[in-house]
């Protein structure tokens, strides 16, 4: 009943963000006045317009990108990306709104985090396209970070539903991908500067390096945006990651040695990317470190799996004197042993002790000889996560920590000698 009452809340939860989702994009094509260029080459005029008005304008205009799409206002490079993020925001409030309404009636978690996400990355798009066009266009200075306000708004409400959704969906780990995304946009904020205000990437003819900076610059600009913005919501993919950040990292070194006039942006820029970098590497190390234990978790389980409690004696205390049937150490000789073992261990005294050590004694001779190369000379190698074992002496703690970390020395232990070990585990 309470599972019931759960997935019709979470249910409930999803209708409420997708009827925000499909409000926003309605509000942001009929209602909500974008800033805009209005004439980029002449008098820096600014109207406040809905995208509806802006894209009529586009339409009613004279100037064509490609030869084919109607263009608000076209200058270059920049000019060109602006004038294609016009069309992006509005095909994406276009599909947010349709699976937003969708997602109104249907209720699941997929569709109102699909339209979100679309929401966000037309706002995205669009604020990040504005401010580039406006920062050349204008002669801004570089330290200028003039934004739509409205599109901004758009891109930040649409961020915070995001990584709710994300909390929702995967947990702590959207926290992780959250910081990465709102480091992608400080990098998209100082990778702007160069590419908008730099007279060596600006001027209309561009030599080859130049012009691959600008370029593959725009790109990374958005692209890393729009993928750290939807990774909110996965879990696995940190190598992809790693890739990513390594690209931008590349892209923002090749803007510092093209746009040598303004290095200081594309340089804070990189520090930005090596920090993203270092992030994840971090996460990789740590996430790898839990998946060993885990593995080795999984293999005593796995080792463990045919032996049944209830098929053992019941343990009993020793009370001293002789064990039948059960050889003492100094009547062990290996010389007369079929298997001649790889560590001649007949002069070892496994009872230097006060005390006898009823697991030793229920050893063959084989067997006792395997137990101690391994775990009392270590010949095969030291075990540093096992307490050393006491002939005789209380063991409990040794015979934990072997199954614990059972994956890490199992091609060390005999089939055999590892079935006694866990029979006589499951006895202290």
């Amino acid at each position: 009943m309470n599972q019931q009452n759960n997935n019709s809340n979470a249910s409930w939860g999803y209708r409420f963000v997708a009827i925000l989702a499909l409000a926003l994009s309605v509000l942001a094509v009929v209602v909500i006045p974008f800033d805009a260029i209005a004439n980029a080459t002449a008098e820096g005029k600014m109207l406040g317009v809905t995208l509806l008005d802006l894209i009529m304008e586009a339409v009613n205009g004279g100037n064509k990108m490609f030869g084919i799409i109607p263009a608000f206002a076209l200058n270059g490079a920049v000019g060109t990306v602006y004038n294609l993020s016009i069309y992006v925001f509005a095909a994406c409030l276009a599909v947010a709104a349709v699976i937003a309404l969708i997602g109104v009636f249907a209720g699941k978690g997929g569709l109102a985090r699909t339209s979100v996400c679309i929401l966000t990355i037309g706002a995205l798009v669009y604020t990040i396209s504005y401010n580039l066009a406006v920062t050349m266009y204008y002669n801004l200075d570089g330290a200028s970070l003039v934004f739509d306000m409205f599109s901004l708004v758009i891109a930040l409400v649409g961020a915070v539903l995001y990584l709710i959704l994300a909390l929702v969906k995967i947990g702590k780990l959207a926290w992780l991908h959250f910081l990465q995304f709102i480091l992608s946009v400080a990098f998209v904020v100082l990778l702007s500067r160069p590419l908008a205000v730099s007279p060596a990437l600006t001027a209309e003819t561009l030599n080859t390096l130049p012009m691959i900076a600008l370029y593959l610059g725009l790109v990374v600009v958005y692209v890393n945006t729009i993928v750290a913005l939807a990774r909110m919501t996965r879990e696995g993919g940190m190598v992809a990651d790693l890739v990513r950040f390594i690209i931008v990292l590349l892209s923002a070194l090749l803007v510092i040695f093209a746009a040598k006039d303004v290095v200081l942006w594309p340089v804070l820029a990189a520090v930005v990317a090596t920090l993203q970098i270092v992030i994840v590497i971090i996460w990789m190390v740590k996430t790898n470190k839990k998946a060993v234990q885990q593995a080795a978790e999984d293999a005593t389980e796995a080792a463990t799996a045919g032996f049944h409690m209830e098929e053992y004696a019941e343990a009993y205390a020793y009370e001293g004197g002789p064990v039948s049937g059960v050889l003492m150490a100094e009547e062990v000789n290996p010389a007369h042993l079929k298997h001649e073992p790889h560590v001649n261990t007949a002069g070892y005294d496994f009872y230097n002790c006060k005390s006898f050590d009823p697991f030793i004694a229920s050893l063959d001779a084989e067997e006792r000889n395997a137990f101690t190369e391994i775990f009392i000379l270590k010949f095969k190698g030291t075990m540093p996560e096992l307490p050393d074992y006491e002939v005789g002496g209380n063991n409990k703690e040794f015979f934990r920590k072997v199954f614990i970390y059972l994956g890490l020395y199992r091609d060390r232990i005999p089939q055999n000698l590892l079935t006694k070990m866990y029979q006589f585990s499951m006895k202290i």
